[in-house]
């Protein structure tokens, strides 16, 4: 319950930084539609769940998940090792994932040049590919300590 908790604090706090208008007090909703990309998350989620399934089972990717949202009780020390392993690659994943959005949407803007509305679209996939790649890494580091200090 704790580690649901401090996901929800973690977002809830990102949310209202990005959202909040700190001239006024007042958050500012339209703001964090900035910062929702699909090309993005395509690049960065998909890619990171199936190749983390791929390179363990989804076996292990479900139980990674459920571990990191429950107490482990009654997995062997063998679970518990390929659980981890199977967090710290998705989380690595996510990182170089994010990296490769952001040489994709680089690619872009160079070939997008004289167009500004494409130039627009292609750096907001550039950073936003490595915002969501850091990010999942935050949450997926968080979630292989919590396992690895049960």
């Amino acid at each position: 319950m704790g580690f649901l908790l401090s996901i929800i604090l973690y977002i809830a706090m990102v949310f209202l930084v990005v959202g909040l208008d700190f001239n006024t007090g007042s958050l500012n909703t339209s703001r964090l539609m900035l910062f929702i990309d699909l090309p993005s998350f395509i690049i960065v989620f998909v890619p990171t769940i199936t190749l983390a399934a791929g390179a363990t089972s989804w076996r292990t990717l479900w139980s990674a998940t459920k571990a990191s949202f429950r107490r482990r009780h009654g997995m062997s020390k063998q679970d518990t090792a390929d659980v981890r392993a199977c967090l710290d690659l998705a989380g690595n994943l996510a990182l170089l994932l994010g990296g490769i959005g952001t040489l994709i949407g680089g690619v872009v803007m160079l070939q997008q040049t004289t167009e500004t509305t494409a130039l627009g679209t292609a750096s907001a996939t550039a950073l936003m590919s490595i915002l969501y790649g850091i990010g999942l890494k935050i949450l997926i580091y968080a979630a292989a300590r919590r396992i690895e200090t049960e």
